[in-house]
């Protein structure tokens, strides 16, 4: 019995075609925090799920729509919560958070504005609320919004304010940044998680959207190596965890779609804050760049990737 079927979270067609079909064996042995007994109880029976397809939009999915009780019992009981909670403190994500931060201001600062008093910040998934201990700051109101019991009670320890249900979450007034940090691969219904940051954010907002970079090129070498028996090359390949698999150009059309204009990735931030100082806030210089990320993406397809991009709410 197969469970009910997704429509692609791109284009909302059902004209999907299989390409990656994967074992338990095969997500155990990418993910080290997992246990293959655990993770096949888990999915009750429906191990022959494990399957990505792909629209003729080009986007990447797992068709089948997984219960509740199946994701919970996969989040909760599947998943090493020591070894996640360990991640938080690594030197590298620190890093990257303070980065990620550093890039929100600086393109309020683009925008013109000059005081970060009255700032509005909600990270949708925050986790154990580490990116909120970076956001949080004078002048600076930060949210969370989770689920995980155990990751809500670490993330309050730290003094986080955390909305825990959707009638908070619905209750809460607009905000200034939108924090989607590797989220959207994650939810089955990322149209509505799309919907939801459009109608949070106010006009000229910033929204923060973080998620793999899987190029064609990249996924044909995963199916070849499977077609042959030989190991996947990312551990994100967890079509229970993982339904949604994006690249560049996946990303920048979800923006589009829902109203957002993409205003740079995370490369472009960087690339524009080094080589010439007095350029590093100019428009016309952070176009130049998104237009040679443009031609890079199409170039260099073969390796795996990640993508974090700010996009503004269009007024």
């Amino acid at each position: 019995m197969n469970l009910p079927e997704r429509l692609c979270p791109l284009c909302l067609k059902n004209d999907s075609l299989p390409i990656l079909s994967l074992t338990p064996e095969d997500v155990v042995s990418l993910n080290v925090g997992y246990e293959l007994k655990r993770f096949r109880d888990a999915l009750q029976g429906y191990e022959n799920q494990l399957i990505y397809s792909q629209c003729s939009c080009g986007m990447i999915y797992c068709k089948f729509r997984w219960p509740d009780t199946i994701l919970s019992q996969v989040y909760e009981q599947t998943i090493d919560h020591a070894m996640s909670v360990r991640k938080i403190f690594r030197l590298e994500r620190r890093l990257y958070l303070i980065r990620q931060w550093e890039n929100v201001l600086r393109i309020f600062a683009i925008h013109g504005k000059e005081y970060v008093e009255g700032l509005r910040v909600l990270d949708f998934g925050c986790g154990w609320g580490d990116s909120l201990d970076v956001y949080r700051g004078p002048g600076v109101e930060t949210f969370g919004f989770e689920l995980d019991r155990l990751k809500i009670e670490g993330a309050l320890k730290r003094g986080n304010r955390i909305l825990q249900t959707q009638e908070e979450l619905e209750a809460l007034e607009p905000v200034d940044v939108f924090i989607l940090n590797a989220v959207i691969e994650h939810v089955q219904e990322g149209q509505d998680l799309m919907r939801l940051a459009y109608n949070k954010l106010k006009p000229g907002g910033v929204l923060v959207l973080s998620t793999m970079d899987f190029r064609p090129t990249f996924i044909r070498k995963n199916i070849n190596n499977s077609a042959l028996g030989k190991p996947l090359l990312s551990q994100h390949f967890n079509p229970v965890e993982h339904v949604n698999i994006y690249d560049y150009f996946t990303v920048q059309r979800t923006l589009e779609i829902f109203g957002f204009k993409s205003f740079a990735s995370w490369n472009v931030m960087q690339w524009a804050a080094l080589p010439v100082p007095y350029l590093r806030n100019s428009r016309l210089w952070i176009r130049a760049l998104n237009q040679i990320e443009n031609l890079l993406a199409h170039l260099f397809q073969n390796k795996e990737r990640a993508i974090t991009v700010y996009a503004l709410k269009k007024k």
